[in-house]
This record gives structure tokens, C-alpha cells and sequence, in this order.
């Protein structure tokens, strides 16, 4: 999803006030934390319990990615 993608799917929620949450670790849902931008790239060979990205240890190489932590 691409955050004018994003942008375009909030903007039809009528209330505004609602809370956003992430899933939680092994269940249930947190709050977000501070959204913050990471270089990331594509992994090739990750197993289907790993995300399908990973972040780059140099800072370079990728695709900035806005992550959403929780």
C-alpha cells in the first residue's frame, strides 16, 4: 500500500477520532507509537513466518519505507 493510497482510505472514515492499532506481539492490538521512516529492501528467500522486507543495516541500498511501530 502506498500511503497516498493510505491517505485516500482514512479520508473515508467518518470519524475521524479514531484510535489506529497494529497487532500486538502474540495477540490482541497496540497503540502506534511514533511513525518514523526506514530504509528497507525486499528479501528473496524469507520464510512465510518473516516479513516480506527487511531493513537495510547501512542505511543504503533501499527503498525508504514510512514503519508504523507499535
Amino acid at each position: 500500500m502506498t500511503v497516498k493510497e493510505l491517505i485516500n482510505r482514512l479520508q473515508q472514515i467518518s470519524n475521524q477520532e479514531m484510535t489506529v492499532v497494529v497487532d500486538g506481539y502474540e495477540g490482541g492490538f497496540d497503540d502506534i507509537k511514533e511513525p518514523k521512516f526506514i530504509i528497507v529492501y525486499k528479501r528473496i528467500d524469507n520464510e512465510w513466518y518473516d516479513g516480506k522486507y527487511e531493513q537495510s543495516s547501512s542505511g543504503q541500498g533501499g527503498t525508504i519505507m514510512l514503519l508504523l511501530p507499535r
